[in-house]
């Protein structure tokens, strides 16, 4: 009887089937259930995520029920097939799913936060395969992925990449108190290694009042064609070196702002004394500004460019030991010590970890892991 059927069900649920009147209020139960309009069919969620999809039927066990009949044998259907085995089944099921994917998600939240925690304290990335052993062996849900020292490796990157685009959501966004875009400054410097031209790019910006500063990229600089295309321009030279800024900041190598935000926001430069040119009383330089200023379509004199300090103290130092020889005698032997003192260093760590291996229980699901998640890609780190 409908009696019986409701008191299986349970009171709450049978309870609120029985005052509902509508389709319409039967879908805002807590029931599972989702109605679709086009197709007239009523459909329990785990059901049918869960159970073989059969046709359509009045009260079919698959959890599809047909909207062309009357709303009390629709309710009645309704009754019968909470209470039914296949329903209970499937919603232990999905009850299961949902577990496992939780108890996922927070053991990726875990291996990222460890992982944090290591390029913070500015550890190794071997140092993590120890947090993480520790970590398990104290409890704490680490899963089986992402134990070796390549996950710290990879999410460095994909940590660089959340900040990055949340650098570019911020300069994208008008300050509520003045309606304006916040203003921003860049910094550069030539990186030659292996014989190949590069360019650091950072950017300062003001964030609640306080200075903040990324680094943008580290990128090889180019050959690039010139104006008429017979010849390149050497990567070396101002107007590729102002190229690669303007394709850092517009051209979505790491931030895609519109020309028109650059020329409203971007204030000031912070560069070498090679990248300065003739306004800045470097006559020989390299005019990095007065490119950028061409490119974007922006007067030169509305941007400060500065030679930064960090450079003219390198060249003070510099010229000190030339002048001063007992200042290169002084700088000699605190080098010397100093590499002494981190080979110590070194070899201490390195006995203390021998020492730790010798005495350390083993936890066979990190230690079994490890060899084989070292040959794998690790899995996308979750965003901050």
């Amino acid at each position: 009887s409908a009696r019986q059927e409701a008191a299986a069900v349970g009171p709450t649920l049978a309870a609120q089937l029985r005052l509902c009147r509508s389709v319409a209020e039967v879908v805002g139960l807590d029931a599972g259930l989702r109605v679709d309009w086009q197709g007239e069919i009523l459909v329990c969620n785990c059901c049918f995520e869960h159970i073989v999809q059969g046709a359509p039927g009045s009260g079919s066990s698959p959890g599809i029920f047909k909207l062309t009949q009357t709303f009390p044998h629709l309710r009645a259907h309704l009754l019968s097939h909470f209470d039914g085995a296949l329903h209970k089944d499937a919603a232990r099921r999905a009850a299961l799913r949902r577990r496992a994917e939780n108890t996922n998600v927070t053991a990726a939240h875990n291996c990222a936060q460890i992982a944090l925690q290591v390029v913070l304290e500015k550890q190794s990335f071997l140092a993590y395969e120890q947090q993480i052993a520790l970590a398990d062996s104290q409890g704490v849900e680490v899963g089986t992925l992402n134990h070796s020292a390549a996950f710290p490796r990879a999410f460095v990157h994909s940590m660089h990449r959340v900040l990055v685009d949340g650098f570019g959501r911020l300069l994208d966004t008008p300050d509520p108190a003045t309606g304006m875009r916040p203003a921003f400054a860049i910094v550069a410097d030539k990186a030659t290694n292996a014989r190949q031209t590069g360019q650091m790019v950072g950017l300062i910006v003001l964030v609640r009042g306080v200075k903040v500063a990324l680094l943008l990229a580290i990128d090889v600089v180019r050959a690039a064609l010139s104006e008429v295309g017979e010849a390149t321009l050497a990567p070396g030279s101002g107007k590729n070196l102002a190229l690669h800024l303007v394709a850092t900041l517009v051209g979505g190598k790491s931030l895609k702002l519109g020309v028109a935000a650059v020329q409203e926001q971007l204030t000031a430069y912070g560069f070498d004394g090679q990248y300065m040119g003739a306004g800045e009383g470097n006559n020989s330089g390299l005019n990095v500004a007065g490119h950028m200023a061409l490119m974007l379509g922006m007067r030169s004199e509305f941007t400060l460019a500065t030679w930064d300090a960090a450079h003219m103290i390198e060249l003070a130092v510099a010229d000190g030991r030339k002048v001063l020889p007992f200042w290169a005698e002084l700088a000699k032997s605190v080098s010397g010590v100093q590499s002494q003192y981190l080979f110590g260093k070194g070899f201490d760590r390195l006995f203390l970890a021998a020492a730790r291996e010798m005495h350390t229980v083993t936890c066979d699901k990190v230690n079994s892991l490890r060899v084989a998640q070292s040959a794998t890609t690790p899995a996308a780190a979750p965003a901050a």
